[in-house]
C-alpha cells in the first residue's frame, strides 16, 4: 500500500485529533494543539452525560455495574491517549513517517494501482457500514429509550484507530512483499553462479522494515492491547444483555440486528487488524525462507561465501518483526484463540454471578 492512501486516511484523521495533519510532520500550531484538548474536553463532557443519564447503571446488579463501568473505562483511557498521547507524538510518528518513505520503492516494485483503489473502496465502505448501521440503531433505541444510548462518538473513534493502524500494517507488508520479490530475482539471477557480494542491501532493507515495526509498537502498543481488551468487554456486555436484559420495548428483528451489529463491529475490526499483524510476521518469514534457499541453491559458492550466506541468513531471522500489546504479549494469529478463550471464561464467571446475584434479590 502506498503512501497516498495513508495521506488519505489523515485527512479525516486530524478531524477527529487522531493523527498528524499531513506526512510531511510540519510542526504542530498551538491552535492544533488546542484542537486536540477542545475535541477530547467534548468527548468527555460527552461520556459524563451518557452515564450520568444511565443514572451511573444504579439499575443494574453488581456484576454488571463493573463491567459496564470497566468497559467504559477503557474506552475512554483508549480515546485519551489517541488524542492526547498519539495526536501529539510527533516524533515517534516522524520516525515512522520516515521510514516508510525511504522503502517507498519496495512498493513501486509492485503493481498496486487498483489495490490502492481497492484499499480506498474498502475503506469508504466500512465508514458507510458504520454510519448506517449507527443511523438505524440510534433511530430503534431512541424511539424506546430517548437519548441514553446516543453517545456513539467513542465507538467511532475506536474504529477508525483501527483503520489508521490496519492501513499502516498493509503498508509494511507490501514492503516485505517488496523486499521477497527483490531477493527471489536476486536468486533466479544468482542460481548455480558464484556468488556475488550484494547481499548487506537486503540485510539493510530488513533492519530498516524491522525498525518500522518496532515504532510502529512504540506508537500502537498501548492501544493495541486497550483495543482488544475493549473488544472482550464489549461482546461479554452485548451477550450478557441478550441473556438476562432483554428490551421488551423492542421488536425482536430490531433487538436482533442492534445486537448484532454490536458484536460484530466489536469482533470484526479487532480480529482483522490481528491478522494483519500475522500476515506480516508470515511475510518476514517468508523472506528469511528464501534466503535459506539462496543458500542453498548457490552451489558453487566458496567457503567466504558460505560464511557470508550463513551471517546474512542468521541477520534475516534475527531480525523478524514481531507486533506486541505494549510488551504484555505478542499478537498473531494465536491471539485471536486467546481472545475467545478469555471471553468464554469470563462470560462463564459473569453468567454464574449474575444468577446468584439474582436468586438473592
Amino acid at each position: 500500500m502506498a503512501l497516498q492512501v495513508l495521506s488519505f486516511v489523515f485527512k479525516l484523521g486530524k478531524m477527529l485529533a487522531l493523527t498528524p495533519s499531513s506526512l510531511t510532520m510540519k510542526p504542530e500550531s498551538v491552535i492544533s494543539k488546542l484542537y486536540n484538548v477542545l475535541i477530547f474536553s467534548l468527548l468527555t463532557g460527552g461520556v459524563f452525560v451518557e452515564i450520568s443519564q444511565k443514572n451511573f447503571y444504579s439499575e443494574l446488579i453488581f456484576v454488571k455495574k463493573v463491567v459496564c463501568i470497566f468497559g467504559d473505562l477503557i474506552i475512554y483511557i483508549l480515546n485519551f491517549y489517541s488524542i492526547i498521547v498519539l495526536g501529539l507524538a510527533k516524533k515517534s510518528w516522524k520516525d515512522l513517517m520516515e521510514n516508510l518513505e525511504s522503502t517507498e520503492y519496495l512498493v513501486r516494485l509492485q503493481n498496486k494501482k487498483r489495490n490502492r483503489i481497492w484499499y480506498c473502496l474498502g475503506i469508504g465502505l466500512a465508514n458507510l457500514y458504520y454510519f448506517a448501521s449507527i443511523s438505524y440503531m440510534v433511530y430503534v433505541r431512541y424511539k424506546s429509550m430517548g437519548w441514553r444510548y446516543l453517545n456513539h462518538v467513542q465507538g467511532y473513534l475506536d474504529l477508525y484507530q483501527k483503520l489508521i493502524q490496519w492501513v499502516i500494517i498493509k503498508m509494511v507488508l507490501a514492503r516485505y512483499k517488496g523486499l521477497k520479490s527483490l531477493l527471489s530475482a536476486y536468486k533466479q539471477k544468482n542460481q548455480n553462479r558464484q556468488f556475488s557480494n550484494d547481499l548487506k542491501r537486503f540485510e539493510y532493507i530488513m533492519s530498516q522494515l524491522k525498525t518500522t515495526v518496532d515504532v510502529f509498537n512504540e506508537l500502537f502498543g498501548w492501544p493495541l492491547l486497550l483495543m482488544i481488551a475493549s473488544t472482550i468487554i464489549q461482546v461479554l456486555n452485548t451477550i450478557d444483555f441478550i441473556i438476562f436484559y432483554h428490551n421488551e420495548r423492542l421488536e425482536p428483528f430490531d433487538s436482533f440486528l442492534v445486537n448484532t451489529f454490536l458484536v460484530t463491529t466489536a469482533l470484526s475490526g479487532t480480529i482483522v487488524l490481528i491478522l494483519a499483524c500475522d500476515s506480516v510476521v508470515k511475510e518476514a518469514g517468508a523472506v528469511v525462507t528464501l534466503g535459506y534457499d539462496l543458500r542453498c541453491c548457490l552451489k558453487t559458492a566458496q567457503f567466504l561465501d558460505d560464511l557470508k550466506l550463513k551471517k546474512f541468513t542468521n541477520f534475516l531471522e534475527k531480525n523478524l518483526p514481531k507486533f506486541t500489546a505494549a510488551n504484555f504479549f505478542n499478537v498473531g494469529r494465536w491471539t485471536i484463540l486467546d481472545l475467545f478463550e478469555t471471553l468464554i471464561t469470563f462470560l462463564i464467571i459473569m453468567i454464574q454471578f449474575g444468577n446468584s446475584a439474582r436468586k438473592q434479590q
